[in-house]
């Protein structure tokens, strides 16, 4: 008793935000300073449940120690406040798991400290006119015309996102960077049938996410919970951390949620970083995106929605024996530099990037492939060579010739039998 008595009154002495989450997942201690961090009563909240998921309260929410910390991990996240009115502060949060005698985990302890200044979101009014405006620009902008080419392999792929844009039902783009997912994505909200409300790009290459949680949960931003989101695009969601993973699929799969098409280079179901069932719920349609390389007849077709600029019909020979493994993007950057360069004049081989010229040069010019050797005869003839010269050294001596080469007398006899050999004389007879 004396000892849990005096862990509390260092606790509550600290000017740190410190509580105690125990293994049954409630909350089972917090000091003033948390109190003040959270502006409730510590004593109303005592063995609040905490969890990620939505039918949890939101603080119990913000508040759960991600599973890396019940690992046994120190964590380290960054999370808003529980409060959707409000943007900033963030709430910094440090996982420290206690574990006990037995090697079993006796809860978690949370260090929480606060940045930033609160600020309140204006409420959101009807859509102002020009936003509709481009609103509706971007609906004709993104047709599916704009993904089709002029192969077998673009129809294909059009047919497939024109059937994503008929549904509402959850889809997954697989492709190469580059290669296009982000317009597919768009083309399929904005030709479907939740285009009249808000398209939201969620990627988690190289954006924090504590980022994502304030883009998509309401702070200081769009947000989820206003209903003005139509189509949620995440990129790449096995970047995100496992918990805000399942905050995520817990509210996703409410009711009055907008629909989601997720982008990544392998199938849902090939990555491990994935939790469990996201594939299952949010890969229920898959999209194959072409790499631009196994379409290299829609080159011209592709190079014409990139840049107005005019392009000499030589240069398209060198622009197809390129692999592209930028894809679109690569593509565009290539065409507008080139455009840049070439200044009123066409696009011409001589305006492109070296690499692709020589490359070019290559593949029309490929280099003379050297004559076959016929190892197996080039060897047997070294062979013979070497013992009819033993042989010749050794006066005909099939013993002293064996010597000579290093192999037995009895190998060397069936080679000289195998290659006709005149007869050996001397000693070396067998």
């Amino acid at each position: 008793m004396a000892s849990a008595k005096s862990w509390r009154s260092f606790f509550h002495a600290s000017t740190t935000a410190v509580f105690v989450v125990g293994a049954s997942r409630r909350l089972r201690y917090a000091n003033p300073a948390w109190e003040r961090v959270i502006g409730a009563d510590w004593a109303k909240l005592r063995g609040l449940r905490l969890s990620a998921f939505r039918s949890a309260t939101p603080l119990g929410q913000t508040l759960m120690p991600p599973p890396e910390a019940w690992a046994g991990e120190i964590t380290r996240v960054r999370r808003a406040p529980p409060d959707a009115t409000s943007g900033p502060p963030w709430w910094d949060f440090t996982f420290v798991p206690l574990p006990g005698g037995d090697g079993r985990l006796l809860g978690v302890v949370g260090f929480l400290t606060q940045h930033g200044e609160r600020t309140t979101r204006r409420a959101t009014g009807k859509l102002p006119a020009d936003l509709a405006a481009t609103q509706a620009d971007h609906a004709r902008h993104y047709g599916v015309e704009l993904l089709t080419g002029t192969t077998a392999v673009g129809e294909r792929f059009v047919n497939l996102v024109r059937l994503a844009a008929s549904t509402v039902v959850p889809v997954w783009l697989i492709g190469e960077r580059g290669s296009g997912k982000t317009t597919a994505a768009r083309a399929i909200h904005h030709q479907g049938p939740t285009h009249a409300k808000a398209f939201v790009a969620a990627d988690a290459h190289g954006v924090q996410p504590y980022l994502l949680d304030a883009l998509l949960f309401g702070k200081g931003g769009a947000a989820l919970p206003t209903g003005g989101i139509g189509t949620l695009f995440l990129h790449d969601p096995g970047l995100l951390p496992r918990d805000f993973q399942e905050k995520l699929a817990g509210y996703l799969n409410k009711p009055a949620a907008p629909r989601v098409v997720c982008a990544s280079a392998v199938s849902p179901h090939a990555d491990p970083r994935l939790i469990d069932g996201f594939a299952t719920r949010f890969g229920v349609l898959e999209i194959r995106v072409p790499a631009l390389r196994d379409r290299p007849d829609d080159l011209p077709w592709f190079g014409e929605r990139v840049t107005p600029h005019p392009v000499a019909d030589a240069t398209w020979p060198v622009l197809a024996a390129h692999d592209w493994p930028g894809n679109l993007r690569e593509l565009s950057d290539v065409l507008r530099t080139a455009a840049a360069r070439a200044g009123a004049l066409p696009i011409a081989p001589e305006h492109l990037p070296r690499v692709l010229r020589e490359r070019h040069l290559l593949t029309a010019n490929p280099l003379p492939q050297p004559r076959s050797m016929a190892l197996a005869a080039v060897l047997e003839a070294v062979e013979r060579r070497m013992i009819e010269d033993a042989l010749l050294a050794c006066h005909g001596n099939a013993t002293a010739a064996a010597k000579r080469l290093d192999v037995p007398r009895a190998t060397l006899l069936r080679r000289v039998e195998a290659f006709k050999i005149p007869t050996v004389s001397g000693g070396g007879t067998p």
